[in-house]
């Protein structure tokens, strides 16, 4: 018989709170889930209208809370809605599953988009840094 030492730190409801999909209001379904130009760039490289939603809906809640989820369309079946209609402009949408790989590479989309979103942070606070300190000049 195998032994069981498994240390819990979260509660198994703090689990499911953590690595479920956040319950938005429309005020944040608008807010998460527009896309700025780095994700409209990214997003125009999806081929199928699902999967440029469910991009959507995964880089809006990963901004909401930086975990990775894997919801099934179940769970965000309202969201996934208004992505459809609100954001890409269109009629409702159906059910769809999305396999492992497709899931990855949807994911490996989001990493760039939020590292590319990271640099231009960065280099826009650099540049404000810049003009506070040294006025209009430029050290380049």
């Amino acid at each position: 018989m195998a032994i069981k030492n498994e240390l819990s730190i979260l509660t198994k409801a703090e689990q499911l709170d953590l690595y479920s999909p956040p319950l938005l209001s429309l005020e944040q379904q608008r807010l998460y889930f527009t896309p700025n130009e780095i994700e409209l760039t990214e997003l125009k490289s999806i081929r199928l209208r699902n999967h440029r939603c469910y991009f959507i809906a995964l880089l809006g809640y990963f901004k909401s809370k930086p975990v990775i989820l894997s919801p099934s369309f179940n769970l965000i079946f309202d969201d996934m809605q208004f992505i459809s209609t609100q954001v890409q402009g269109g009629k409702g949408i159906r059910p769809f599953s999305i396999n492992k790989m497709q899931r990855d590479r949807i994911y490996q989309k989001n990493t760039e988009v939020i590292k590319l979103s990271e640099m231009g942070r960065k280099s826009a606070l650099c540049a404000a840094v810049r003009t506070s300190c040294y006025g209009r000049q430029s050290l380049a």
